[in-house]
């Protein structure tokens, strides 16, 4: 198995497309880099007046977003609103605009398109084997079809998991250059059942990483499953980047059911480790665990029985 997921790993590598991706990554964190640094460097460091600022922004908006009756983004804004005002109250600067730690917090949204890319090539991988022929050689080897396909699986998790060191190195570095070290510190701010906690924010962070690990993991699985069905790469990268972005658009429309809770898209929402915890309090972190590694394991095991039932010849 070793063996075949280190061939894997370097048909991955080999690819035209590899050397796009960091430079990608790279591109879109130094632009956010620029943007934060000119941020900082035109407040001279005062975080408490652009905050000041916000507060007032988001009361405004709240009085009128109170006329359209969305409860979960009211709940949303006057949460940012009682954050923000604690870190006033507390004279507590926002870890996220005033600190190279905070940095890597802010951006770490930055595991979407990780998510992405890895779903991409996941929707490629069999059917360039298909287009090629290359299938019936691999095929012939003395190695089952469960790990084949499991090998292709587990080297897209390998590259994910580079792409996430490499992008925390470089928004590391990146906030490092922006903030110094002077400005280190820890402590951030979230709601959970309706009180105002301080929190280790690296503790944040790697919850942020882990889940997103997970959920690529589902999402992986998913669009190996996707190609196997349509065989064609165009076909299955469509289907894919679909479902990818209406997942959350389908957890909505469904979200008043109580039924809705079990549903993969309902629990891919990252804010439940974030300061919206409380819109997101029927649905626990847990909870969100444990249906993401079932539907994990579904969407592996549908993969395995079809791609054995598939006609090759």
């Amino acid at each position: 198995m070793f063996s075949l997921i280190k061939g894997e790993i370097f048909k991955l590598y080999k690819s035209k497309s590899f050397i796009i991706i960091p430079l990608l990554i790279t591109t879109v964190i130094g632009i956010s880099g620029y943007i934060s640094a000119d941020n900082f460097n035109s407040t001279k460091g005062d975080w408490r007046k652009p905050l000041e600022k916000q507060v007032d922004e988001d009361k405004k908006l709240l009085s009128e977003m109170k006329k359209y009756g969305d409860s979960k983004y009211l709940a949303s804004i006057e949460q940012n609103i009682k954050i923000n005002t604690y870190y006033l109250e507390k004279n507590i600067p926002p870890i996220e605009e005033t600190s190279a730690i905070g940095f890597i917090k802010k951006y770490s949204g930055i595991t979407s398109l990780i998510s992405l890319i890895t779903m991409i090539y996941a929707s490629n991988m069999l059917p360039k084997e298909y287009t090629f022929g290359t299938i019936k050689m691999l095929l012939i080897r003395p190695i089952t079809r469960k790990k084949l396909l499991l090998a292709k699986y587990f080297s897209l998790l390998i590259l994910s998991i580079f792409l996430y060191l490499f992008t925390i190195l470089l928004l590391s570095v990146t906030g490092f250059l922006i903030y110094g070290v002077d400005t280190l510190h820890f402590k951030t701010l979230k709601i959970l059942n309706g009180q105002i906690i301080e929190q280790n924010i690296l503790i944040e962070i790697a919850k942020h990483y882990i889940f997103s690990f997970l959920i690529l993991s589902a999402y992986t699985a998913l669009a190996l499953m996707i190609s196997i069905i349509f065989k064609s790469n165009t076909a299955s990268l469509v289907t894919t980047l679909i479902i990818f972005t209406l997942g959350g658009t389908i957890s909505s429309y469904f979200s008043n059911k109580s039924w809705s809770k079990f549903l993969f898209f309902r629990n891919t929402d990252l804010s439940s480790f974030g300061i919206n915890q409380e819109v997101t309090a029927n649905i626990s972190p847990m909870f969100s665990t444990f249906i993401v590694l079932i539907y994990t394991l579904i969407f592996i095991t549908l993969s395995i029985l079809f791609f054995n039932k598939r006609d090759f010849n």
